[in-house]
C-alpha cells in the first residue's frame, strides 16, 4: 500500500493563524493545546490544500478561511496554506493553494480567486488536480484522510462504498425480490378470486323456495289421481283421464325446459356482466398505471428542465465574468510588465472559453435526455389514449350487458303452453258423470303440486350450482395457500441472502458493524445503511470516543481497498485511551488548557 507522508506544512493567513510551520517530518505527532490556539486550524488547512474543502467537508463558501479584519482595514493579505509530502515512490513534491481577493482599479472588493502552485510553479486548477490524482484519486481524499467524511455521505452512497469495499454483490437478491414482485401480483388476483366466491354463492342460494320432500309431493299427487280415476264413471272417463295425464305431463316437461332455458339465459348474460366487468376494471389498472409512469417522465423531465436552465444561468454567469488586472503591483507601486498582464487575461480567457465549452456539452446531452423523455412520453400518452377509448368501449359493453340481462324474456313457448291448454280444457269438458267442482278441485291441486315438483328440480340445480361453486372456492384457497407458501419461502430466501450480505461486510471490519437490511412487519426486506459499535447506532447515542475508533477503521479500511494512505488528523484525541493499529502517519489533536501554545511531541 502507498503511504502519503506529511513533512511540513505552512500557513500564512489561514483563518484565525496568521503564520505557522507544522513541520513533522513525516512522522505521526501528537499536537497539544488548549482551546483557541490553531489545532483544528491545522486539519482544516491540511484538508483544504488538498481537497478544497475543511475538515469537515465544507467547501470554501461554507467557511470563512479569510483572517477577521475590524471594519475600514484595507487589502487583506493573500491567504495560502502549502503542504510537503513524499511517497514510496516520489520524492519531495509541495502543493500549495493560494486564496486572494479581486479588486478593480478603485480597490472596490469583486470577488475571489484561487491559485494553484506546485513546487512554487504556477500551475492551473486541472493540472494541480491531476498532479494530486497521480498520487491519490482526488474523489477519495476526503474518504481515506478525514474522520467522519464516511457518515458525512447519504446512506445509499455509504451502502454502494461498503459493497465496493467487500466486493458484495445484490443480483440474487434483486432476482429474489422480482420473483417476489410477480408472486404479489398473483396473490392480489388469488384473492380476489377467493374472496368473489362466497358472494356469488350468496346470490344463487338466493334463488333456492322452501318446498316438501319430492318423494311426499308425488305420493300426495298419486292420490289425487287415483281419487280422479275412480270418481264417477270410470270406464266412460278412464281415456279422457290418460289424455290429460298425458298433456300434464308434456307441460311438466315443457315448464322444465322453460325454467332451464330461461336459467341458461340468465347465468350466460351474468357471464358476459362479469367477462364484462374484469375488461373494463382492467384497463381502468392499466390507465391508472400509465398515468403514474407519465407523471415520473414529467418528474424527471421538470429536473432535467431545472438543471438546464442552471446551466443557461452558470453560461451567463461564466461568459459574462472579466478577470481585472492590476497594472502596478499594490506593494511597490512598480509598473506590472504588459506580457505579464497579458499572460494573465490570456489564461484566464482560455480557462473561461473550456468552462463555456464543457457547460454547452452538459447542456445539450441535457435537452437530449429531455427530448427522449418527450418522446418517450407521447409514446406512451398515444398508448393511454388507445386504452381510454376502449375502457369507455368496454364500459358501455357492461352498460349494455346489464340493460340486456335486465330485458331478458320472463316467459317462452307461449303458443305451445296455450295449445296445451286447449286441449285439456276439451278433455275437461268430455268428463261425465263426475262432479264439474269435483274435477276442478283434483285438477287444481295436481297442478299445484306439479308446481311443486318442478321447484324441488330447480332447487336441485341451485344446489348443484352451489357445490360447483364451493369446489372453485376449495381450488382458489389451495392456491391462494400456494402462492403464499411461496412468498414465505422467498422472504426466508431474502432474509438468509441478506444476512448472507451483512456478514460478508461486516467480517472485514473488527469495531464498526453495519446492518444493510431491515426486516418490516409485513415480511419485505429493505435497504439501509447504519453503523453500528457495540449494537449500539453510530447516530444513536455512540460515545465520541467509540465514534472516533469507527471513522478510524473505517478510514483505515478503504485506505487498505484503495492502495494509499494519507494523513489522518484525529481531532479530541483526548477521548479515546486504546487507539487501533494504523497503518498512516497520525497528527492526534489533544486539548490541554495548560498548553497556551501549540506544543508538538512524537507519538512512538
Amino acid at each position: 500500500m502507498k503511504k502519503i507522508r506529511l513533512n511540513k506544512l505552512v500557513i500564512s493567513n489561514f483563518m484565525g493563524c496568521e503564520e505557522y510551520s507544522f513541520t513533522p517530518g513525516g512522522e505521526s505527532v501528537i499536537i497539544n493545546g488548549a482551546n483557541r490556539t490553531g489545532k483544528t486550524t491545522l486539519a482544516h488547512a491540511f484538508s483544504w490544500v488538498f481537497s478544497g474543502k475543511d475538515s469537515l467537508g465544507n467547501s470554501a463558501k461554507s467557511f470563512d478561511l479569510k483572517p477577521f479584519r475590524p471594519a475600514g482595514v484595507g487589502v487583506c493579505p493573500e491567504c495560502s496554506v502549502s503542504a510537503e509530502i513524499t511517497t514510496d515512490n516520489i520524492d519531495n513534491v509541495t502543493f500549495r493553494r493560494a486564496y486572494c481577493e479581486k479588486r478593480n482599479k478603485r480597490r472596490q472588493l469583486t470577488g475571489h480567486t484561487t491559485k494553484y502552485f506546485i513546487d512554487d510553479l504556477k500551475v492551473s486548477q486541472s493540472d494541480y488536480n491531476k498532479a494530486i490524482n497521480k498520487i491519490v484519486p482526488v474523489d477519495k481524499i476526503d474518504l481515506i484522510s478525514r474522520i467522519g467524511a464516511f457518515h458525512s455521505l447519504a446512506w445509499d452512497k455509504r451502502r454502494i462504498l461498503l459493497s465496493d469495499l467487500c466486493g458484495v454483490s445484490g443480483d440474487l437478491l434483486a432476482e429474489e425480490s422480482d420473483n417476489k414482485k410477480r408472486l404479489m401480483a398473483e396473490l392480489k388476483v388469488a384473492q380476489k378470486e377467493y374472496a368473489d366466491v362466497p358472494v356469488q354463492i350468496e346470490e344463487v342460494r338466493k334463488g333456492l323456495v322452501e318446498t316438501r320432500d319430492a318423494k311426499v309431493i308425488k305420493e300426495c299427487k298419486a292420490r289425487a289421481k287415483a281419487k280422479l280415476e275412480t270418481a264417477g264413471n270410470v270406464n266412460a272417463n278412464t281415456q279422457a283421464l290418460k289424455d290429460i295425464d298425458t298433456i300434464d305431463l308434456k307441460i311438466s316437461k315443457l315448464k322444465a325446459k322453460e325454467a332451464k332455458y330461461l336459467f341458461d339465459l340468465n347465468s350466460k348474460a351474468l357471464e358476459v356482466i362479469e367477462k364484462a366487468r374484469v375488461e373494463h376494471d382492467n384497463m381502468e389498472a392499466e390507465i391508472r398505471k400509465g398515468n403514474s409512469e407519465i407523471d415520473i417522465i414529467d418528474l424527471k423531465i421538470a429536473s432535467l428542465n431545472e438543471v438546464l436552465n442552471n446551466l443557461r444561468v452558470s453560461f451567463k454567469t461564466t461568459n459574462d465574468s472579466h478577470v481585472e488586472v492590476e497594472t502596478e503591483c499594490p506593494y511597490c507601486n512598480q509598473s506590472i510588465p504588459q506580457a505579464d498582464t497579458d499572460k494573465i487575461i490570456s489564461d484566464y480567457n482560455l480557462n473561461k472559453s473550456k468552462i463555456l465549452g464543457n457547460i454547452t456539452l452538459d447542456g445539450k446531452l441535457v435537452k437530449s435526455k429531455i427530448g427522449t423523455l418527450q418522446e418517450e412520453r407521447a409514446t406512451l400518452d398515444k398508448a393511454l389514449d388507445k386504452v381510454r377509448e376502449d375502457s369507455w368501449i368496454a364500459f358501455d359493453n357492461l352498460d349494455d350487458a346489464k340493460v340486456a340481462q335486465e330485458n331478458l324474456p320472463k316467459k317462452t313457448y307461449v303458443d305451445e303452453f296455450d295449445h296445451l291448454g286447449k286441449c285439456r280444457a276439451e278433455l275437461k269438458a268430455s268428463l261425465k258423470v263426475l262432479p264439474v267442482s269435483d274435477v276442478e278441485s283434483l285438477e287444481k291441486e295436481i297442478g299445484n303440486l306439479d308446481n311443486e315438483l318442478f321447484t324441488v328440480r330447480a332447487n336441485n340445480d341451485i344446489l348443484l350450482r352451489v357445490e360447483k361453486l364451493k369446489r372453485s372456492e376449495k381450488t382458489s384457497l389451495i392456491k391462494l395457500e400456494s402462492i403464499e407458501g411461496k412468498i414465505d419461502a422467498i422472504n426466508s430466501r431474502i432474509l438468509e441472502i441478506s444476512g448472507q450480505i451483512e456478514d460478508q461486510v461486516n467480517d472485514r471490519f473488527d469495531q464498526a458493524k453495519f446492518k444493510m437490511f431491515e426486516s418490516c412487519i409485513n415480511g419485505n426486506v429493505n435497504p439501509c445503511c447504519k453503523t453500528l459499535v457495540n449494537n449500539v447506532g453510530y447516530d444513536r447515542g455512540l460515545n465520541t470516543g467509540n465514534r472516533l475508533q469507527c471513522d478510524i477503521e473505517i478510514a483505515t479500511k478503504f485506505s487498505e481497498f484503495f492502495g494509499v494512505s494519507m494523513p489522518l488528523f484525529i481531532d479530541n484525541a483526548e477521548s479515546v485511551t486504546d487507539y487501533i493499529g494504523v497503518d498512516a502517519q497520525t497528527f492526534k489533536l489533544f486539548a490541554n488548557w495548560e498548553d497556551k501554545t501549540l506544543r508538538i511531541e512524537s507519538d512512538i
